[in-house]
Parts: structure tokens; sequence; C-alpha cells
């Protein structure tokens, strides 16, 4: 029987790739781990009776708030009738005003109106929360966006409904060990190579923020829907870089906040990197993150 060359040639390719893919996915499986939360991942506690240190971009506003004021207050001021009496004796020469008895004035007031301050602990519910990451890739020569999600994410969050502007973020917390996509192999991937979560020091990924931008410094209501930016110290497999979150939050409640945080990031600036398999190219560097939260008031 005679052999085509060009045959055996096909099908030592075929062999060769199968047994790459194939000992690439069986190592991933073996070193991957389960993927499922060995425990609910939590987040440093804040404390509401303790006021912290105002970011940079908070005490710009505030200054611009009280600075604010104190001009509304000047004008008040200046509108009142013993202003405008005493600016037009100042014009007048001395001698030439009229001397009368001296009558008791009552002094101007000027109403302030305040609204009482309390500082609220709201705390993320995994139940309803969930962290996304998007990453484009071409799959068997098609365009795909790869799609990661896990609802392991834990944060405190305290809000002053009266004074917005002084209300504090905590650290987010969130169990990278349990992200999830449409493929079990590429999640084994994920955890033991990519981001090896698998190892207890790489499990999970923080976020610390270091300045809030943009909160309104008057009061907010149920039903009033805020946009903000927090900046702050994003640490995956002990790489740390600066990011900055675009934030919706809507006071759903007295009781109960709902909100979205999205940014971009350029995976290759963590030092990750994406292992090479023969279905899988071009993949994107840049990787869209998205938290969608529920935080409920801490009784």
């Amino acid at each position: 029987m005679k052999i085509n060359p060009i045959a055996l040639i096909i099908g030592a390719l075929v062999l060769i790739g199968v047994g790459v893919g194939g000992g690439f996915f069986l190592s991933t499986q073996l070193f991957a781990g389960s993927g499922e939360a060995t425990d609910n991942v939590v987040a440093p506690t804040l404390d509401p009776n303790v006021t912290p240190t105002m970011s940079y971009s908070q005490l710009q506003e505030e200054n611009n708030r009280l600075m604010t004021q104190v001009s509304a207050l000047s004008t008040q001021l200046a509108t009142t009738p013993e202003a405008q009496t005493r600016q037009l004796t100042e014009s007048v020469p001395t001698d030439e005003i009229p001397k009368t008895e001296e009558t008791a004035t009552a002094e101007p007031t000027v109403e302030v109106v305040t609204v009482a301050s309390e500082r609220l602990l709201f705390r993320i519910s995994q139940d309803e929360s969930r962290v996304t990451f998007n990453i484009y890739e071409e799959l068997n020569g098609a365009p795909f966006t790869v799609v990661g999600t896990t609802n392991q994410v834990a944060g405190d969050v305290v809000v002053d409904f009266a004074n917005p502007n002084t209300s504090q973020v905590g650290e987010i917390v969130i169990d990278l060990s349990t992200l999830r996509t449409d493929n079990g192999n590429r999640d084994n991937a994920i955890r033991s190579r990519i981001l090896q979560a698998n190892q207890e020091q790489y499990r999970y990924g923080r976020f610390v923020p270091t300045d809030i931008a943009g909160l309104p410094t008057s009061p907010v209501s149920v039903g009033d829907t805020i946009t903000f930016t927090i900046t702050g110290d994003l640490t995956l497999v002990e790489v740390t870089r600066s990011v900055t979150f675009e934030m919706t939050l809507t006071v759903e409640s007295e009781t109960r906040l709902v909100g979205r945080g999205v940014t971009q990031i350029l995976y290759p600036d963590f030092n990750l990197r994406i292992p090479s398999v023969p279905f899988v190219a071009n993949v994107a560097d840049e990787v869209d993150l998205f938290i969608d939260f529920v935080a409920t008031k801490v009784e």
C-alpha cells in the first residue's frame, strides 16, 4: 500500500496540535482548582463614626461650597435696609446730615438653612452585585468578546445624604478564583495561568480608593442619581496600578443604593500573560471592567 506523504504530514500536524492543545488543557485543569468560593469574600469594614480625611478633590469641592455660601451671605447682607442706608449716608458730607434723635435699629438677620448630618454605613450585597470583565479575541477565526463575571465582591460605603461630598468608599475586594466565562477550559486557564488565582497569594483583586471627584455638595434625596469618579490603586497578581472608575449611583431608598462603575485597563500593565493556543488569535490588550452593585444599609 502506497502512503501519501502529504497525508502523513497533515496527520502529524493535527496530532501535534491536538497534543499541544490537549496537554495545555489537561495541565490547566489539573492545577486550576475548582473555582468554587470556599467562603464569602470580605473587605475591611468602615466606621461611620470616624470622620475620614477628605481626598484632594473632596477638599477642593468643599472649599468651593463654603466660598459660595460666604459669597451668598455677603450679597444678602449688602441688600439689607441698614446696608443701603449706610451706603447713602456715606455718600453725603457729614455736615449736611441733619441731626436727629438716635433710635434703636434692629440688627439684620440672615437665615441659614441647615440639614441634619448623619453618616450611614452601607455594605455591598453579594447576592445582587457582580464584577465583570470583557476582552476581545478572535476564536476560530471569528470575532468574539470574552465575558467573565463573579458575584464574590465585598466593600463598604459611608454616605452622608446631607453632605454627600464627605462620603467615603472603602477597599473593594474581589475573589478572582470564582470568575466564570462561557467555557470551562478558559476558566481553568484564567485561574491557573493568567491570574494564578488558584494560589492563595493571588486569589484576591483589590481596589483601594485614593480620590473621589464630582460628588455633589448639596443634599441628595431618595430617587436622585449622581455621577462621579473614583481613582484608586488596583492590585492584580501583586502588581498595582492607578485606575479611575466612572461611577453612576442612584439612591433607590434610604436603605438601598444601586450603582455601576466602569473603567478600562491594559492587561500587560499588570504583567499578565495570556497563553497561546491554536484556535485563539489577536487578543486585545484592553480589558473593560465593570462593577454593578447594590449596597444596603447596615443597621
